[in-house]
């Protein structure tokens, strides 16, 4: 249960930083001009189901988004060597608000060996991560 509960907090902690960094993106700004890290702080009281000061208008992320925030994810759960051995697919479920990113093997033809992560349109949050047989 604890290793779980620690992925369940770790992608939530990276659909935070990727939301804001989209939020910064959409207002122009680059990150590496937005301020320094100051610390991580591990034991701050954060209400998350308040909604004081929540955005509400929903995200809705494009592909490219979505690839930045499946290549992070692909790169975090596998290893750098993943992203650099391999192209990718991008490609929208129809009629589900989920975008996939796909990465397969270079060079071609494959039956698995893909890394693949599903991220909703909405929210930008990860739906599923799993690998190809």
């Amino acid at each position: 249960m604890g290793k779980r509960l620690g992925i369940v907090l770790l992608l939530f902690i990276i659909t935070v930083t990727l939301v804001v960094r989209l939020l910064a993106w959409e207002k122009g700004e680059n990150m590496e001009d937005s301020g320094k890290l100051l610390g991580i702080i591990s034991n701050n009281n954060i209400d998350l189901n308040s909604d004081v000061g929540t955005y509400k208008k929903g995200i809705n992320i494009d592909q490219e988004i979505a690839l930045e925030i499946g290549n992070l994810i692909i790169k975090h759960v596998y290893g750098e060597n993943v992203i650099k051995k391999t192209d990718y697919l991008v490609f929208e479920l129809e009629g589900q608000d989920v975008i996939v990113i796909s990465r397969v093997p270079k060079g071609g033809n494959t039956v698995g060996g893909d890394y693949n992560v599903a991220i909703s349109k909405k929210d930008a949050s990860i739906l599923r991560i799993w690998m190809g047989e």
